[in-house]
């Protein structure tokens, strides 16, 4: 398994598109349009592979100077539970350091708030829906 950062519009992008529409929108009744990629050529997109497979993905976006929200997190269901999410957290957070952001936020599903609570995010504020779906502002200091 490897974990790199993938070019907008690449081979690989449209593979971690296939991956999301997959695991967070057709099982809401959802489909990924047009409309939901067209900024993502100035977002930062990440993902594990297997040979030629995706195993995972997220996206981080700059949205101040400081700190990036972190989105679009999933892992193919087959191998969820297998530390892959984990790995990806831990590879964007590096990478974030290293290009000097001091945090992340993410919009967590209510179910996923268990999981980045046990990497130090933290709730901010109170259940909101969002694509009908409950959610959590999430926050965490990556770095001074």
């Amino acid at each position: 398994m490897r974990i790199k950062e993938v070019p907008f519009n690449s081979k690989e992008y449209y593979k971690l598109c296939k991956l999301r529409e997959e695991e967070l929108r057709i099982p809401l009744g959802l489909r990924l349009s047009k409309e939901d990629v067209s900024n993502e050529n100035e977002h930062h997109h990440f993902g594990s592979f297997e040979e030629e497979e995706a195993l995972a993905c997220l996206i981080l976006v700059p949205i101040q100077n400081n700190r990036l929200k972190m989105r679009q997190v999933c892992t193919l269901s087959s191998h969820q539970g297998k530390g892959i999410g984990a790995k990806m957290l831990e590879f964007a957070e590096n990478w974030a350091k290293k290009n000097n952001y001091n945090f992340m936020q993410c919009n967590a599903r209510e179910n996923a708030a268990p999981f980045y609570l046990k990497f130090g995010y933290e709730i901010k504020g109170d259940l909101f829906e969002e694509i009908g779906i409950p959610h959590y502002l999430m926050e965490k200091k990556i770095s001074e």
